[in-house]
């Protein structure tokens, strides 16, 4: 690329090339991190993990587990899309064409080498599904890029440039929305068929009734609704700052609040693997109202020290509690420092050992815990680089001083992965709110 051709690329907002090729390249190495944890590497001659290589690639494709092929599916999804960006975004769209035989000899080649290197990492099995699934997810990236990819960057670029105006909530409510509709319905096993739906209502897993059958206990239920409130707050707020008619009357909320509320529960009556509950309707609609009548209430007090103060106070409770609770401290150096010994140094390892459903509610989960920390860490005016990472280094240390509590709570354990989730969430909120504070007033080139 010579200097002109550079001086091009880089007068494109983000995001532009470069931004798709730095993101490209993380997630492809996170692909294969991802895939040869935990990284107990087994050594053994390049002849037979050849032969046995071959074997795999031999065998039959199948479906025998919808969800593995959906989550390998996914996993390359992303990549295929990236690397159309990294390679023609704001280019003719007759280059396109030309490089997608590239992109996709690319991420088979990537999904080859993840599952040829799965050999020398057991427990981790290699599978011809696995590259069939993959190869799959990565071509329908490229199929997204070639019929959104360039409008989706527009619209990426116009939020960026607008964040922190009120027309950015018309990007980012369908934006939420429709990322909370992926992960409540995750690993999309959806049916049809009414006899399916009937045996999952008599197993259990359908509750027509609001706040009445159920095994969790007490606790365990409060929990639960907790949960899935807090999963609608964002909503509030985003109707709060949403121009026209919607953001000022409530009974146009609430019941904005309960259609949403409801499709999203309704798409989970037809996952199989997804539980129905119809006091989800009611607390995620309730929590859509209330927060926007608080939203709407407090709108342009944010700056008041007291208020910031007492909302801090009341965040960092909130994260105690949830973090500590039972609260059944055991202040034994010794247990705890065998507990420390057994906290995996890698991150995400534990994440991926679980339950990939639970892993991802589990890290949604921090994520709504530690944002509003990064926003109400904010500064009010305009700060240097220097304070903003102090303020979010603030943020790191409270998910450190959290995690480094539960090696004395027999019941918890300390994890890396919510430490850099936490940070990650933090900061990012904390970077929003400051750009949101002090909006820019940048001309953007789109084409």
């Amino acid at each position: 690329m010579n200097a002109n051709q550079t001086t091009h690329v880089s007068a494109y907002p983000p995001p532009n090339q470069l931004h798709y090729a730095v993101l490209a390249l993380l997630f492809a190495a996170f692909t294969v991190y991802g895939s040869v944890t935990p990284l107990h590497l087994h050594p053994m001659p390049f002849t037979e993990a050849a032969e046995r290589f071959r074997e795999v690639l031999d065998q039959p494709i199948a479906i025998k587990s919808r969800s593995d092929w959906l989550a390998n599916f996914l996993l390359l999804l992303p990549l295929g899309f990236l690397l159309m960006g990294a390679l023609c975004c704001d280019s003719p769209r007759q280059l396109a064409g030309l490089v997608v035989p590239l992109v996709l000899i690319a991420c088979i080649a990537l999904a080859v080498f993840v599952e040829f290197a799965q050999l020398f990492f057991p427990p981790r099995v290699s599978s011809i599904n696995d590259i069939a699934a993959q190869t799959l997810g990565a071509a329908s990236g490229v199929l997204v890029w070639l019929l959104w990819g360039q409008h989706l960057t527009a619209n990426a670029r116009r939020l960026w440039r607008d964040f922190g105006t009120r027309n950015t909530t018309h990007l980012l409510l369908p934006l939420y929305l429709f990322v909370l509709l992926i992960v409540q319905t995750l690993p999309f096993d959806f049916t049809l068929s009414p006899v399916e739906v009937y045996h999952k209502y008599k197993e259990g897993r359908v509750q027509l009734v609001p706040f009445t059958a159920s095994t969790l206990g007490g606790f365990a239920l409060a929990d639960k609704y907790f949960w899935n409130a807090a999963l609608f707050v964002p909503v509030g707020l985003l109707l709060a700052h949403l121009p026209g008619r919607l953001s000022r009357s409530g009974a146009l909320v609430f019941l904005f609040g309960l259609a949403a509320a409801a499709a999203i529960e309704m798409a989970q009556l037809v996952a199989l693997s997804r539980y129905f509950d119809s006091t989800d309707i009611l607390t995620g609609s309730a929590a859509v109202f209330v927060t926007w009548f608080v939203a709407r209430r407090f709108t342009g007090q944010m700056e008041r020290p007291a208020l910031r103060a007492v909302l801090l106070v009341a965040c960092l409770a909130a994260l105690i509690f949830i973090e500590w609770q039972p609260f059944n401290f055991s202040m034994s150096l010794s247990q705890a420092g065998s507990r420390l010994h057994e906290v995996s140094l890698l991150p995400f390892l534990d994440y991926l050992r679980g339950n990939y459903l639970n892993s991802l509610d589990d890290g949604i989960h921090k994520v709504l815990l530690f944002a509003p920390l990064g926003v109400l860490l904010a500064p009010i005016f305009p700060a240097s680089r220097g304070a903003i990472l102090f303020r979010w280094s603030l943020a790191i240390s409270v998910a450190v001083v959290l995690e480094a509590g539960q090696l004395f709570l027999p019941t918890r354990y300390a994890s890396v992965s919510d430490v850099l989730i936490g940070g990650a969430a933090s900061g990012i909120a904390l970077l929003l709110t400051c750009r949101y504070r002090n909006k820019p007033n940048r001309r953007i080139l789109v084409r």
